[in-house]
């Protein structure tokens, strides 16, 4: 909606309004195919956030022949979830690299334990 009358994001309106705000982290979960991708292409271009997505980011790695891709390449080809602590490692380096925009994780926490660790390194907004 923000987006769609002021053809700028969240923190483009308030910073043009004097307003001091932070960063804004929002969350995508849910099944597969259950429209977390569509769903955040669309919140991608109505208001520009920065697109963390761990499965994009692990399938880049594998691509990449990166020691963590070919880690990651182990679990997947096996049908085997890639252990927490190295997503959780992949994710917040990404978020740390966004430099100050405001991020759309999709497909991340998957876990319990990724949840923790997401909460203990920032603030989730929506």
């Amino acid at each position: 909606m923000l987006r769609a009358c002021t053809g700028r994001g969240f923190s483009a309106v308030y910073g043009a309004a004097g307003v001091q705000c932070r960063t804004i982290t929002a969350l995508i979960m849910g099944p597969p195919g259950g429209g977390k991708g569509t769903l955040s292409k669309k919140l991608i271009k109505d208001f520009n956030f920065h697109h963390i997505s761990t499965g994009d980011m692990l399938r880049a790695q594998v691509r990449a022949g990166t020691e963590l891709g070919a880690t990651a390449k182990k679990y997947m080809d096996s049908g085997e979830l890639v252990p927490d602590q190295l997503i959780v490692d992949m994710v917040l380096a990404e978020t740390k690299s966004a430099n100050a925009t405001d991020i759309l994780l999709d497909g991340f926490p998957r876990t319990a334990e990724q949840a923790e660790a997401l909460g203990r390194a920032m603030s989730v907004d929506m």
